[in-house]
């Protein structure tokens, strides 16, 4: 097991949350090579359970796509392939000398870029007749 440790940048400098834990952790490494990798921590995303704050992933299942699906006649699955395909943001990969767009699921999708695809989503289906209400007018 590799543990993960929690830290803020300032000033060039890792500022550790739990710097007794990362000591005691070094004193099992101690004249062995390591490995330091540094990443930006993301906002873990939703889980879709009904106590949760800012459930985007939730809304989206439990009210987004059973309504859209029942409106137009699709199953959720289907639903949700056919959103991602319309409205998802995407990034450009690199395949045997041509760039690609490569759409992003919604599991890698950040709380800035769901917030915009659920937005795309309403705007969609109401142009349709078929009202999404909004997240924080209904419980999940």
């Amino acid at each position: 097991m590799t543990p993960k440790f929690n830290a803020t940048v300032e000033k060039n400098r890792l500022v550790l949350e739990n710097p007794q834990s990362f000591s005691m952790w070094l004193t099992n490494l101690v004249g062995k090579k390591v490995e330091v990798i540094v990443k930006k921590k993301k906002k873990k995303r939703s889980t879709g359970l009904p106590d949760e704050l800012g459930n985007q992933n939730g809304y989206y299942w439990a009210v987004v796509l059973p309504i859209s699906a029942k409106g137009l006649g699709y199953t959720i699955d289907e639903m949700h392939e056919i959103f991602i395909e319309l409205y998802a943001p995407y990034t450009v990969k690199k395949f045997k000398d041509k760039f690609v767009n490569v759409k992003i699921r919604t599991s890698e999708m950040d709380t800035l870029q769901f917030k915009e695809f659920l937005e795309t989503i309403q705007i969609s289906m109401a142009e349709q007749n078929i009202i999404i209400p909004d997240p924080v007018k209904i419980e999940i």
